[in-house]
């Protein structure tokens, strides 16, 4: 039979509050050290685990993170969550991660599911979700962060990438390599990290005297059909016109290799790739890629302690971390 806490206060000989303030680590000042200890013997001897779900009807704490990301299958958002719950477990909280597959209705589900299970916070990574259901739950005193992605009009902390200032890192790395015709893969310019790429990459070529050719900007959704894809387009328009590729992500870069290689050409002899995420598989790609590395965990400290620290203000506060260019063996010097 499941220990409750009477039984604990029962062995311990203390009072139901005095077990209530233990468990929820509120003795400072209201008990003696001996008589905590007593309880934490008690609660040992017993295996008495708290019950959550009652501790959050009544206002406490349930010491559990909501997480919900947009792609389960991505490499980028496995290793995000990953690091997530790597520091949740260091400072002593759970996590539950939901993931919408990019469907906005099941974005608006799992947030709506994780607000039912009291959880102490949300961290929310999205591209399609709506300020004002962000705003609603905030209002409700939901501490809220967002992650990766910015959604402009929220009164939500936001903890993202300078997407801008690694895209210049990698066309200015390019440029510096000699490429003068440097071809783009976008992503879905429904994102703000992609317009901000976007931007990084015109404005390089723009400071260093590079004129920007429309025709080597391509669009494609963060897969790797959509890089093996718009290489193709890019070849079959350009063909030698341009001798290197910056990509918005890895996956792309991994199907823009594969392209090339299936049009009878090689990276980094006949074309440059450079990417952005810095997942493990661009270590072990062939060739290995060079890439903008996110900073992961450093968002990830920054997004849990606003939830730990999170407060309503009326201005929204933005926080960038800056990232760091990877060199492997995808791109080569002409």
């Amino acid at each position: 039979m499941k220990a409750t806490i009477k039984d604990v206060a029962k062995i311990a000989g203390v009072s139901l509050a005095t077990v209530s303030r233990v468990i929820n680590n509120k003795t400072k000042g209201s008990m003696s050290e001996k008589t905590k200890q007593k309880v934490l013997r008690a609660i040992q001897q017993l295996d008495y685990t708290p019950d959550t779900r009652a501790q959050s009807l009544r206002g406490i704490k349930t010491g559990l993170i909501g997480v919900v990301i947009p792609e389960a299958s991505s490499s980028y958002y496995q290793e995000l969550s990953h690091a997530i719950m790597n520091v949740c477990y260091k400072q002593g909280f759970g996590v539950l991660t939901c993931s919408s597959e990019n469907d906005v209705r099941r974005e608006l589900f799992y947030i709506d599911f994780l607000q039912r299970q009291k959880v102490d916070g949300i961290i929310i990574i999205s591209e399609r979700l709506k300020a004002q259901k962000v705003n609603d739950l905030i209002r409700k005193e939901i501490p809220i962060v967002l992650l990766d992605e910015d959604i402009p009009g929220t009164e939500a902390p936001a903890v993202v990438t300078d997407y801008y200032k690694g895209a210049s890192k990698a066309v200015q790395y390019l440029i510096d390599l000699g490429h003068r015709k440097i071809a783009f893969i976008k992503g879905r310019m429904t994102t703000p990290s992609t317009k901000k790429r976007l931007e990084g990459y015109v404005d390089t070529l723009r400071k260093n005297n590079l004129r920007i050719d429309n025709i080597l900007i391509k669009q494609g959704d963060f897969s790797y059909k959509s890089g093996y894809e718009a290489t193709k387009q890019l070849l079959k328009d350009c063909g030698d016109a341009f001798t290197a590729i910056f990509c918005s992500c890895d996956l792309m870069a991994f199907g823009a290799i594969q392209c090339i290689r299936d049009m009878g050409k090689c990276v980094p002899s006949d074309y440059s790739v450079v990417g952005f995420d810095n997942t493990y598989y661009s270590t072990i790609s062939v060739p290995p890629l060079t890439t903008v590395a996110q900073p992961n965990l450093e968002l990830v400290r920054m997004a849990f302690d606003l939830i730990k620290k999170w407060t309503r203000e009326k201005e929204s506060r933005h926080f960038s971390c800056e990232p760091r260019l990877i060199t492997r063996e995808s791109c080569r010097e002409l």
